[in-house]
Formats: structure tokens, C-alpha cells, sequence
């Protein structure tokens, strides 16, 4: 997370990084986004995902683009993540750079420089 924090802070966005569904959720209650860049484990509560929050994050404020990234790569979890709204799906490893422009291109923000 703080790679990636890191990273799109470099480009001049404010980032913010919640590693559960309590914390996603407080942030989402106090402003508004323009992206999340969702991983399909999050830590919290039971029986909640990342998956959760992104149609969490794509029912309640659809102005939010939402990325989801995940190791788990099954046509199941990839059709949850289209049926509930996100953008883009991005399976990991990813680069950075890769993740950059999967980002920017959400928010229509150009692309990242390769590093």
C-alpha cells in the first residue's frame, strides 16, 4: 500500500489508504473521490471482501471510479467485479506504471511515464 501511496502521490494526487472496510468506510464518509483502487482482501470484518466495498463504492457514489486489483484470477470474480460497476479489473502482480494507466485512463487523466 505504501508503494502505491507513494507512487500516485509523486503525480500530485492525494491519496488516502484504508486496510479494511471500517476504515474505506470512513473515508468515503468524509469526502469524495475520484478513483478506488480496490484490493479483493481487506482485513475487518467477517465475511467482507473487496469486492464488497467496490459495490459498496459503485452503489452509493457512482461519481467514484472503482478499480479492482486481485491475485485471484477466476471468470466468477471477474464477473461480480462487471455485474456490480467496476472499471477495470487488474490482476497482480502489476506494475505500478501498468496500474498508473488502468488509473488515470479511469479518471481520464492521460497516462503514467514508465518506471
Amino acid at each position: 500500500m505504501f508503494a502505491m501511496s507513494h507512487y500516485f502521490k509523486g503525480y500530485g494526487y492525494d491519496v488516502d489508504c484504508a486496510g479494511d472496510m471500517e476504515a474505506a468506510r470512513l473515508f468515503l464518509s468524509e469526502r469524495l473521490y475520484a478513483l478506488a483502487i480496490v484490493d479483493i482482501h481487506l482485513a475487518g470484518r467477517a465475511g467482507s471482501d473487496g469486492l464488497d466495498l467496490a459495490e459498496l463504492i459503485c452503489r452509493e457514489f457512482a461519481a467514484t471510479a472503482v478499480i479492482v486489483m486481485t491475485a485471484l484470477d477466476t471468470p466468477e470474480t471477474e464477473q461480480r467485479a462487471a455485474t456490480i460497476g467496476v472499471r477495470s479489473f487488474v490482476k497482480k502482480p502489476a506494475r505500478l506504471a501498468h496500474l498508473a494507466n488502468v488509473a488515470f485512463a479511469a479518471i481520464g487523466q492521460g497516462s503514467a511515464q514508465a518506471v
